[in-house]
């Protein structure tokens, strides 16, 4: 069995997003960070999630997926 490294670790009982940018790469962040998924005024899907420092940030994502804690994905 091998482990997949670009996945959060399922030990974490936290739930993640997976951000989908435009370009085809991706990102997570845990669930308490997202504050925003929207499509602004010319229809472009839009995430707006909170910095370490507690300020918040906008950027265009092509799509997002709810990550579950203690479910493996493949």
């Amino acid at each position: 069995m091998t482990r997949d490294h670009t996945r959060p670790s399922v030990v974490s009982r936290r739930r993640y997003d997976q951000y989908i940018y435009p370009d085809g790469t991706h990102c997570y962040r845990a669930l308490h960070t997202t504050h925003a998924v929207f499509r602004n005024d010319i229809g472009k899907l839009i995430a707006r999630a909170q910095k370490a420092d507690g300020s918040l940030y906008e950027f265009e994502i092509a799509g997002f997926e709810l990550l579950e804690p203690g479910v493996v994905y493949s």
